[in-house]
């Protein structure tokens, strides 16, 4: 009877670990989630200070761009826009902690660019780009890209 019983702790112990285990991954799934969704938006809205909040003070993207020269491309890049529409998809988190992720995904720019005369013909009204990002979670509850790559890429095939 004490066997049994024993047995029936550690199952249940094992099942409870399993599933915390579970939980936690799609607690981190949601946040970076959460994360990919607020840049969107923030980039879509054209507010340089709502992508800004979610980089690390220790930013680091493609061509040595650092959290200061982030600031000083999105707002050049948003002030030439009217609209800009931002869809983000093929989205993979890879999990390497509770605190951070790896995360790559496309990204479909597509705007009105403002009438500032031969400036406006060099702005793409669309673009597609492949990004890699690592993502941490460094304090609380909200998670940060820490780095950034990005490359030109094919948009999605149309259905």
């Amino acid at each position: 009877m004490r066997a049994h019983a024993l047995r029936w702790i550690a199952a249940a112990l094992a099942g409870a670990m399993a599933l915390s285990g579970c939980a936690r991954k799609r607690d981190t799934q949601a946040g970076v989630r959460t994360l990919i969704e607020d840049l969107r938006a923030g980039a879509e809205d054209r507010d340089t200070g709502a992508v800004i909040l979610r980089l690390t003070d220790d930013f680091h993207g493609t061509g040595a761009l650092n959290r200061t020269g982030a600031i000083t491309t999105l707002k050049q890049y948003f002030a030439a826009y009217e609209k800009l529409r931002v869809n983000v998809y093929d989205v993979a988190i890879t999990e390497k902690s509770t605190r951070e992720a790896d995360v790559t995904c496309r990204v479909e720019l597509t705007g009105t660019t403002k009438r500032m005369g031969a400036l406006a013909a060099l702005l793409p009204p669309s673009a597609v780009y492949r990004f890699d990002l690592h993502v941490v979670r460094p304090w609380g509850p909200d998670w940060m890209v820490q780095s950034a790559e990005w490359q030109s890429a094919e948009a999605r095939p149309s259905p």
